[in-house]
């Protein structure tokens, strides 16, 4: 029982690290950006100075954002290798495949119950 809620609140904590940092948001504009990217490298009407100029910025701001994903998934990775050092079982636990579909459970119930509770106080 102990490890069902103890899952169950690692679960909720990783799932609001995700929300607190915007990970979708991160991929979504990782994107947008190599979209933006490989239009300006296919682009013809293009001299090479202005190329370069887009290139050059665009390169930039993949970089920071693909750095912030990074680093959100270096705290993920340091979170579960402390959940490793503190609870070997329960790690080992979190990655079975019985688990996984009951963390995916959980996670669908929290993020209903959350956002019917977050729209009634809005």
């Amino acid at each position: 029982m102990t490890e069902i809620i103890s899952i169950i609140i690692i679960s909720i904590i990783i799932y609001e690290i995700l929300i607190f940092f915007s990970l979708k948001k991160l991929i979504v504009e990782n994107l947008i950006i190599y979209k933006k990217f490989f239009k300006i490298l296919s682009n013809k009407n293009l001299d090479d100075d202005k190329k370069e100029f887009h290139f050059l910025n665009t390169s930039k701001s993949l970089f920071v954002k693909s750095f912030k994903l990074l680093l959100i998934l270096l705290i993920l990775i340091s979170f579960l290798l402390g959940l490793k050092f503190i609870n070997p079982t329960l790690f080992e636990m979190f990655f079975h495949i019985e688990n996984f579909l009951k963390i995916t459970i959980i996670i669908v119930i929290y993020n209903f119950l959350r956002n019917k509770f977050i729209d009634e106080r809005l």
